[in-house]
């Protein structure tokens, strides 16, 4: 995909979206997070079990870092309390049998992190989750590439993507339907150089995302919105959005 002019972006449009054969994550892997190599180097782990914890578990399995995570089994992981991932991490939910996998029920964080590559999950927090927490949550991150996600259900936002993450992608990704007490898509505060491309942002009272940061937002579909729907910041923060195509 060819873009003409950038805004106030760090990269040429052009350069940030285009995929650059053998330096992206995977094959059409786009924006500024798509040069995330994940557990490229690190050893193989199986997810064996849809227990919440122990051995075979996910919870398990993203524990440690310079690791690719792999599915023998799928179905719904229910989750019993807020789970944390860790860096220079591969997980690969297109590996899962049947119909993929769900992570249901709370909270899942890939904040403090970096380098990681999530394809095809599906993230549900759900009322049993905290007040306050996101079925994404994602601050002080870098490097990162989400493609063929679904994350619904949060109960402040689907996504929580702050605290200065930067070089970051959500890509063919699903966002909604947040619920109670919000039902909003993603507050994007204090953060540089982030991409959502062609995401389907749905069912959100607003924030579609709420953009307070240097964002790139192409070729996104925005449906069914309560109040609004892409929100640009309001703060007394410098931000600035690329908006083109959706």
């Amino acid at each position: 995909m060819k873009l003409s002019g950038y805004g106030c972006m760090a990269l040429p449009l052009s350069l940030a979206i285009t995929t650059l054969a053998d330096d992206t994550a995977f094959p059409g892997a786009e924006g500024f997070g798509r040069l995330a190599t994940g557990g490229q180097g690190g050893e193989t782990v199986h997810v064996t079990t849809l227990a919440d914890a122990g051995p075979g578990s996910f919870r398990e399995a993203v524990r440690q870092p310079h690791r690719t995570v792999v599915f023998d089994c799928g179905g719904v992981i229910r989750l019993k309390a807020n789970l944390a991932a860790s860096s220079d991490l591969t997980i690969q939910g297109e590996t899962a049998t049947g119909e993929g996998i769900t992570l249901y029920g709370r909270s899942v964080s890939f904040s403090g992190q970096h380098n990681v590559v999530v394809r095809y999950l599906r993230f549900r927090e759900g009322m049993a989750g905290d007040k306050g927490k996101c079925a994404i949550n994602l601050s002080s991150g870098s490097h990162m590439i989400f493609d063929h996600c679904s994350i619904e259900w949060g109960r402040w936002d689907c996504l929580g993507l702050t605290g200065g993450s930067h070089d970051i992608t959500f890509q063919y990704c699903l966002i909604g339907e947040g619920v109670d007490p919000q039902r909003f898509g993603s507050l994007s505060d204090s953060v540089t150089n982030i991409t959502y491309s062609h995401n389907l942002w749905i069912n959100n009272q607003s924030r579609n995302p709420k953009a307070k940061g240097r964002i790139q937002y192409v070729n996104n579909v925005v449906y069914n919105w309560g109040v609004c729907g892409l929100v640009g910041g309001h703060s007394e923060a410098d931000h600035c959005l690329d908006a083109i195509g959706n």
